[in-house]
């Protein structure tokens, strides 16, 4: 039988800012990170998005530090998407998934569109972000029972595919914790051991948003671009 790391609860939750980080002695900390070049490499700065570019992949990458933090126990949380501008209505996400070994439980994952925030949720949650007791479920079994494991830290637990509308402003990326049936909430809980003989709940969770801003074309730049394949057959027609 599987060990549920998603039975254990906490009553509060603590969201400490970068600048805090050096003063959090012990912490558990999901930065949201994309890649320009389809996972070959990732980055958690802000990024300018040219219009005429469709899609970015993004990941959930989560690390802690604890001294008795032996691996990632599990987390749940609706992840979202924002357009902070209020438009970008048409943004959409795909090729969404959990990241192996850390798929504890069978679930479907889909989009829900709540105005200018667009969710990524289980598919039976469909209240607003952290208002259901559903999310996107991470997490991994005890060591000793001799199912795939991974004690990596920082390690990745989920990503998938963002798709722009051309709207320019900024999408911001993030997540809420989802509250359990119990009324606590789901925040990142650490295995001890390798047996599994208990989970740490850490009071400190650190959100790291990523920005992403769609910028349009400079306007003498899509000018040119227009003109370019005139002139080729110009010079084609000349020959």
């Amino acid at each position: 039988m599987r060990s549920s790391p998603l039975n254990f609860g906490i009553a509060s939750l603590i969201l400490v800012s970068t600048t805090d980080l050096a003063s959090a002695q012990v912490f558990t900390r999901i930065t949201w990170q994309a890649s320009l070049d389809d996972g070959a490499s990732w980055t958690s700065d802000q990024l300018s998005i040219g219009d005429a570019r469709s899609n970015v992949r993004i990941r959930a990458l989560f690390d802690w530090q604890h001294p008795d933090g032996y691996a990632l126990a599990g987390a749940s949380f609706d992840a979202t998407v924002t357009s902070v501008d209020g438009g970008a209505l048409g943004d959409t996400v795909s090729a969404i998934r959990r990241l192996e070994p850390l798929v504890i439980t069978p679930q479907t994952l889909t989009t829900f569109r709540f105005g200018s925030v667009l969710k990524i949720d289980d598919e039976r949650d469909t209240r607003p972000p952290a208002q259901g007791d559903r999310g996107v479920r991470v997490g991994q079994a005890a060591e000793y029972l001799g199912l795939p494991f991974t004690r990596e830290n920082p390690v990745a637990v989920f990503d998938f595919v963002l798709h722009f509308d051309a709207t320019p402003g900024t999408r911001r990326v993030a997540h809420v914790f989802t509250m359990n049936s119990g009324g606590f909430l789901n925040v990142p809980f650490l295995w001890r051991d390798r047996e599994g003989t208990g989970v740490l709940s850490i009071p400190n969770s650190i959100v790291r948003p990523l920005d992403l801003v769609v910028v349009p074309a400079p306007p003498a730049a899509s000018a040119l671009l227009a003109v370019l394949p005139l002139a080729h057959r110009r010079r084609g027609t000349a020959r």
